[in-house]
């Protein structure tokens, strides 16, 4: 008899500690164990503790930054297997936890470019460059602060903004082959081909397998080889040319042109 009062006591025990282990109580509980759902991939559930947590302490930054962030991942989520209407809902429950997060802390250069990147998202091109300025101003040499902003740019047709935005970044980090195509290619649409030619000119030389600027570099070559030719101006053209079978060595109609253009020359 005593040992199974001595059984249900210690049964009894295990059960009551149990429950005070995985019954969160406080904010801070509820984020633990939302933070937990993260890593196991149950982000609604996280969302819910999250909920909790800011219903116990609204004005906690990190908590509301983190049902944010839990928002955003089922953004993602939704994105790739629900429609876009819950895809968005999700979308605009990220921008006002972030919203939120800003007016409690304003000073954060990545608080804005969270949300710059959140409205990027919802092609709220003018929201993400108001937020990637403000981030800006507190962290004014972030080259991806400058990138993005300067596709939004892009997006909006602003392109001589664009290309001071890659030019401020290149010069933070003159090597970063990603800028380097992007700003060679707005200057390649604008018929700008002196500097479109520097700029992938020198992605090749740091990277010779670049087909993006192997090709750009190509259409150039053939587009002004192509004029010259045309115009008759055959010193120029043999010049285009020659850059041209350079990148494509094999290229048995560059071949025969540059003969023909010999020809002419006397060559």
């Amino acid at each position: 008899m005593k040992r199974n009062i001595l059984l249900f006591a210690i049964i009894l025990f295990i059960a009551t500690h149990a429950t005070t282990q995985t019954s969160p109580r406080t904010a801070e509980d509820f984020v633990n164990r939302g933070n937990q759902f993260i890593e196991e991939g149950e982000f609604e559930q996280a969302i819910n503790d999250f909920n909790e947590a800011v219903r116990l302490k609204p004005n906690d930054v990190e908590i509301i930054i983190s049902r944010g962030e839990a928002y955003e991942l089922m953004y993602n989520i939704a994105s790739i297997f629900f429609d876009l209407a819950t895809a968005l809902t999700y979308l605009d429950l990220a921008i006002a936890d972030y919203s939120d997060a800003i007016f409690l802390k304003p000073n954060e250069a990545y608080l804005y470019y969270t949300r710059g990147l959140l409205y990027q998202n919802k092609r709220a091109y003018n929201l993400a460059i108001s937020d990637y300025t403000n981030a800006l101003r507190t962290e004014p040499n972030n080259i991806w602060t400058l990138n993005n902003r300067g596709e939004m740019y892009e997006a909006i047709h602003e392109y001589d903004r664009a290309i001071a935005d890659y030019t401020a970044a290149l010069r933070i980090e003159p090597n970063n082959i990603r800028i380097l195509n992007k700003r060679a290619n707005i200057y390649y649409n604008r018929e700008d081909f002196d500097n479109a030619i520097f700029d992938w000119t020198n992605v090749l030389q740091l990277s010779r397998i670049n087909n993006e600027a192997r090709n750009g570099l190509m259409n150039i070559y053939r587009h002004r080889s192509t004029r010259y030719i045309n115009n008759g101006e055959w010193e120029n053209a043999l010049i285009n040319l020659t850059e041209l079978i350079i990148l494509d060595p094999n290229n048995t109609r560059t071949s025969q042109l540059i003969d023909e253009v010999r020809q002419i020359l006397g060559h």
